[in-house]
């Protein structure tokens, strides 16, 4: 009797952790702002040491279309920190992130024009 005791107690642990494992592999990918002077974007989800292509767009006040590409890899847990200099994320003209990764994980983070930060609020890395 304590011998199936035993065994279900470590088959429920088992299915615990892996039902947790299937859990966290299965939320989509996402880019957040980090910081913003300069940009830095958060990538968050994607599949463990993926190598990442991340290309911004942005409008600048210059007038003319601006995009900026680079390349990182993800970490084991699936995150990466990415640094876009030159884009604005302070104004109000818009801008667009896609990252994509080779093993097809992707995410997108947009802000449309004319729709401008909170004054006062820098995001912070964490």
């Amino acid at each position: 009797m304590r011998r199936i005791l035993t065994a279900l107690a470590v088959l429920a642990a088992f299915a615990a952790v892996a039902s947790s494992v299937g859990a966290a592999s299965s939320a989509k990918p996402v880019l957040r702002i980090a910081d913003t002077s300069p940009l830095v974007i958060r990538g968050a989800n994607f599949e463990p040491s993926e190598r990442v292509s991340v290309v911004a767009q942005a409008h600048p006040a210059s007038g003319k279309m601006m995009r900026v590409t680079r390349s990182t890899v993800a970490t084991g847990n699936g995150g990466f920190l990415v640094t876009i200099a030159g884009v604005d994320a302070n104004s109000c003209a818009g801008f667009s992130i896609v990252a994509v990764g080779n093993d097809g994980s992707h995410a997108t983070f947009k802000r449309v024009p004319g729709k401008c930060p909170s004054l006062g609020l820098k995001p912070t890395l964490r």
